[in-house]
């Protein structure tokens, strides 16, 4: 790894790392819920409770992990010390989540706008937020920090519409069906968006130092704990909320993997719009249903395109900080006039762009998103519990093997059960490691001549 001396500014403060962390875990209850509902239908309540549970495990343990790790505490760097193999697939299995965090939330954006091949419209949407990246991220970098506020907002109102429905929806609440072996692999097929932790925790090397601390011995843990557990906390209660007030929908119907309502094909996809339809529809008046639908449709639109734009953004940095430390080519750390790798955003547009074409579904993208991020931060957890040098109480070191082992379990499940996963992830290893290989050997080759 090569020393550096450079440091980047410490400026982000707990809002805007929060503002970061939302524009990742607070899209997720927009394709959750329709497609939980799609695998358990009336009894869906029940795994999107499981999920909430584990997406609270993983918040508390990114805490510590930013708490350990003041200048960057994502799989890449944080693992590293330990083991670069490890690292170097930890960073694959993450660039693998971010390729298609890109194509996915591209895809809902135009699922919940509704329009005609939304495939189509995603593919031009990443091209685009490509193109813009080449001028810098500054130009797009505020739109997740922007877009938050108004969708904490209409989520509060959707969330506010749905509490008289609960009575409700608890008398249709079914319990699981099926054997445990069935239920697991409902359970597994909804882990998503837990990819923002790892964005945040690659982040605190750009945090607000906290009071008393310096650059020499770092601490920002009043800035990543409260953005942390800020977001946590809305995603858990609006997620398991949403989940619940689902079930208080009148009809819906499981068609070949997707969810048909009456009068309304197809809401799997954009189950929240439905919802704020039909709740503030039938409280206020049809009109004010189809209005605040379309408000649902704009603001998590924008806030799923910016999701997008943030996985493109990190796609690049990691390109290049790999490129940097010799495990990737020179030619991803080549910097236009703008200061941005130009190869690393190809790749970071070009991919997710071929992904949302050729698998055009929520479902079919779910599958693969889950084996990246589910590994990146199995890798993280089981390297830094294990870890007997880094200064962790005995109950964070046990929470946090223990998550591991559940991790583990989610990743091991995906890549038996689910072939196109483990194809797109042995796919991205594969090439990676191929590529890491011919670097490594180009500079044997030198080091060899120089003698």
């Amino acid at each position: 790894m090569i020393a550096t001396n450079v440091k980047r500014p410490r400026n982000v403060d707990w809002k805007r790392a929060a503002a970061i962390l939302y524009g990742d875990w607070g899209t997720s209850k927009a394709y959750v819920i329709g497609l939980a509902f799609a695998v358990a239908g009336y009894a869906s309540f029940w795994l999107i409770a499981l999920m909430c549970v584990l997406t609270a495990l993983v918040g508390i343990n990114y805490m510590i992990i930013c708490r350990l790790y003041p200048d960057g505490g994502g799989v890449y760097a944080s693992v590293r010390h330990r083991s670069e193999v490890i690292s170097i697939v930890g960073a694959f299995l993450l660039i693998a989540d971010y390729l298609v965090t890109a194509a996915i939330s591209a895809l809902s954006a135009f699922q919940y706008l509704g329009v005609p091949h939304p495939e189509k419209f995603a593919a031009l949407s990443i091209l685009i937020i490509g193109l813009l990246n080449l001028l810098g991220p500054k130009q797009t970098g505020g739109l997740a920090f922007l877009i938050s506020v108004p969708t904490a907002i209409v989520v509060v109102v959707l969330g506010l519409f749905s509490l008289p429905h609960m009575g409700e929806a608890i008398g249709h609440l079914q319990p699981l069906h099926g054997t445990f072996g069935q239920n697991w692999a409902g359970f597994v097929g909804i882990v998503l968006a837990l990819s923002g932790v790892e964005a945040i925790a690659n982040a605190t090397g750009v945090m607000k130092l906290d009071p008393g601390s310096s650059d020499d011995h770092p601490s920002v843990v009043r800035t990543s704990t409260p953005a942390i557990l800020m977001v946590m906390i809305e995603v858990c209660i609006f997620t398991a909320l949403f989940g619940l007030a689902a079930h208080a929908l009148n009809g819906l119907q499981i068609v070949g993997g997707d969810v048909n309502a009456p009068g309304a094909e197809g809401v799997r996809d954009y189950m929240l719009r439905y919802m704020g339809q039909m709740f503030v529809g039938g409280t206020l008046g049809p009109p004010f249903g189809h209005i605040f639908a379309v408000v649902v449709s704009i603001v998590f639109g924008l806030l799923l395109l910016s999701a997008s734009n943030t996985a493109i953004v990190d796609l690049i940095a990691i390109q290049f900080l790999m490129s940097r430390d010799r495990e990737l080519p020179k030619i991803f750390q080549r910097l236009n006039k703008w200061g941005v790798p130009s190869a690393g955003m190809l790749l970071a547009t070009i991919v997710p762009m071929l992904l949302v074409i050729i698998v055009k579904d929520m479902s079919g993208l779910a599958d693969l998103y889950a084996v990246g991020v589910v590994g990146a931060i199995a890798t993280n957890l089981g390297a830094t519990s294990t870890d007997r040098k880094l200064s962790i109480k005995s109950w964070e070191r046990t929470l946090m093997f223990a998550t591991f082992i559940v991790m583990a379990a989610i990743e091991m499940s995906l890549l038996i059960d689910k072939p196109n996963a483990r194809y797109f992830a042995v796919t991205i290893l594969a090439v990676g490691l191929i590529l890491r290989g011919l670097v490594q050997e180009r500079r044997m080759k030198k080091e060899a001549q120089a003698l």
